[in-house]
């Protein structure tokens, strides 16, 4: 099957979702959001969340 995305950008799309999911709970540290998700560091979560959502995964959760 295609879709039309590079492998990683579907991954990386999928994981964001999640993220987003995640973070809407208000539980759960961005940094253990990050580790579930397989990212190195929690900053680059950060950044990767930045881009994709347009804000930082702080401001995200602090607006839900």
């Amino acid at each position: 099957m295609t879709l039309g995305i590079p492998p990683y950008q579907y991954v990386l799309g999928w994981k964001m979702r999640r993220a987003q999911q995640l973070l809407r709970t208000g539980t759960l540290p961005v940094a253990t959001v990050s580790d579930a998700l397989g990212f190195a560091t929690p900053a680059r979560f950060a950044e990767a969340f930045r881009r994709a959502v347009g804000c930082s995964p702080r401001k995200y959760t602090s607006q839900r």
